[in-house]
């Protein structure tokens, strides 16, 4: 009797269509590893029509309509093959298709569509029909946009009123989300743990969010899988916001030989006995280990490091006005309170500090020191400018730069020399990547009619996990000039532009768009900027305000002046 009523509701595609604003139609589905793996199956060949289908190309079809109305028929057929033979018929209904001659194109491609799970189906009959869907692709489906570089952009339906998304909905997300990672993000083969051992992993966690929450949380958990720098989400989500804490302290921390270490403040005097150097032990009574454990598991990083980074900005937000902390100082434990402003007021506040920093650009002891964190564009003639008046810079990437900086990172190289590859999603190849090289330096044409001065002595590149995306490409376009050596710890690894997703109850995340690599084809995502001379911080140079980088890059700088010791 279930399996008809589920028939005759795949029938009755209009008024299913009517109703999947508000709800799906769709309750709760027991989530055991059979149906898991069905569902896991449903959710890629859905994917796959979805951005390959000429029937999905003019907008006409609700395709996330089409999933609520499959998912009841689907599920109630009880063996693999009728199964197959419900997805075969349901598909059919799209209309007649044939095969699209492909698009010439002189780039070769660096990445291949991940389509082999077709061959895997137990049904010749489905694989034959998603493979001739598969060549019938000849542009974008109405989801999904192309702008004049090669970027590209998704258009969904973010159905805001959905606070607690139903069932349906909530394996929409999931499904949403994994397919656009499957066919437009040029790391999906880098994660730890295989893209499709995820889609089987949460369909379970999907299923069974039992709130507002809980659901969010399951997306946050799925971002963090992609280890992508980029793919933060929930960013002014109230209820997110409430996870995180709404307010955060007026101490800045981060994690350096294994403990959270006080290294600032966000105003000059604050209500508190914490110093500079203090190891915090227990936040609110929790150990910070055990606080950063659980944090970990809802925030994507691209590497160990920056997951630490990104966990610090975290640790001490709290919903109330205040914080209790346990912190040790030579070898003694103390307790104090720590004041927490709202989200706005910090944002103001490191607002303020940053205007205090002044300018981008200073000399000392015949050194030339640039902060792409200061830079703006205000100072970039007199910089350009007064760096050729030394032989020695240092060019301090721990810091996302401001302002159109290509024209300094052009005038360390008389002639245009490749730093990068960046690899673009072919539109008329979903999961297919074409790769073009990006060059840094004055051109030809640039040498004979702006005669430019460029700088031909010694560069020092300062990095660590703040340098992330664009500082990255930054510190790489600097690196490759003659003189040039990379001093820190290990990069973001976050490299390429940043695309937005939105999910069912307007929740927003995002994903890197482009590939980045070394001139050679390494990936920079996850690895990042890999430093000539690798420098660690120890909770000693934060007690005495030693700037260990910094200083092992002058010795270098003051070694020997004009050769390359």
């Amino acid at each position: 009797m279930n399996r008809l009523i589920a028939l005759l509701v795949f029938l009755a595609l209009p008024a299913k269509l009517a109703v999947c604003q508000t709800g799906s139609g769709i309750d709760e589905i027991a989530a055991t590893p059979a149906v898991a793996s069905d569902l896991a199956t449903l959710c890629k060949v859905w994917g796959l029509v979805k951005y390959h289908h000429p029937g999905l190309a003019a907008g006409d079809v609700d395709w996330d309509a089409e999933l609520f109305h499959v998912i009841p028929a689907y599920l109630a057929e009880e063996s693999s093959s009728a199964k197959a033979d419900c997805l075969v018929e349901w598909l059919e209904k799209l209309g007649p298709i044939k095969e699209a001659k492909p698009a010439k194109s002189a780039k070769k491609k660096c990445i291949e569509p991940d389509l082999h799970w077709v061959d895997e189906l137990s049904s010749e009959r489905l694989i034959v029909l998603l493979k001739a869907i598969v060549a019938s692709r000849h542009a974008p489906t109405s989801y999904v946009r192309f702008d004049l570089s090669g970027l590209v952009s998704f258009v969904e339906k973010p159905y805001e009123s959905l606070t607690y998304p139903d069932t349906g909905y909530r394996l929409l997300a999931l499904f949403r989300y994994w397919n656009i990672v499957q066919y437009y993000s040029p790391y999906r083969e880098l994660p730890d743990v295989p893209w499709s051992q995820t889609l089987n992993d949460f369909v379970p966690k999907f299923l069974n969010a039992s709130d507002a929450l809980e659901y969010r949380l399951a997306i946050l958990e799925l971002t963090t899988r992609l280890q992508d720098g980029h793919a933060n989400g929930g960013i002014g989500d109230d209820l997110v916001s409430k996870f995180w804490g709404v307010n955060q302290s007026l101490v800045r921390t981060r994690f350096i030989e294994d403990s959270l270490v006080v290294t600032g403040f966000w105003q000059e005097e604050i209500d508190s006995a914490i110093e500079v150097g203090d190891v915090i032990k227990t936040i609110d009574g929790v150990p910070a280990k055990l606080k950063a454990d659980r944090l970990a598991t809802h925030i994507p990083a691209s590497n160990q490091p920056t997951l630490m980074s990104y966990i610090t900005l975290r640790m001490l937000r709290s919903n109330a006005e205040e914080i209790v902390v346990e912190f040790e100082r030579n070898s003694k434990l103390g307790t104090t309170t720590i004041p927490c402003v709202s989200m706005s007021q910090l944002g103001k506040l490191r607002k303020e500090k940053q205007a205090k920093a002044g300018s981008a650009w200073k000399v000392k002891d015949g050194i030339g020191y640039i902060h792409l964190d200061n830079f703006t564009d205000e100072q970039r003639s007199e910089i350009m400018d007064e760096m050729m008046k030394v032989d020695r810079l240092v060019v301090d990437a721990r810091g996302y730069p401001r302002g159109k900086i290509k024209p300094l990172l052009n005038s360390f190289l008389r002639v245009r020399t490749p730093f990068v590859l960046l690899s673009f999603p072919k539109p008329d190849e979903p999961g297919a990547y074409t790769q073009t090289q990006q060059s840094v330096g004055y051109t030809r044409l640039d040498t004979l009619i702006q005669r430019p001065k460029i700088f031909e002595g010694k560069v020092a590149i300062l990095v660590n996990v703040s340098t992330q995306s664009f500082a990255e490409h930054c510190a790489a376009a600097v690196r490759v000039a003659p003189k040039a050596k990379v001093f820190g710890s290990t990069t973001a690894g976050a490299d390429g532009n940043v695309v937005s997703i939105v999910l069912p109850g307007g929740f927003n995340t995002r994903i890197s768009g482009l590939g980045v690599y070394t001139p050679d084809g390494e990936f920079l995502e996850r690895k990042g900027v890999i430093p000539n001379v690798s420098i660690l911080p120890t909770v000693n140079d934060v007690k005495q305000g030693n700037d260990r980088v910094l200083h092992v890059a002058l010795d270098w700088l003051n070694c020997m002046i004009h050769t390359d010791c």
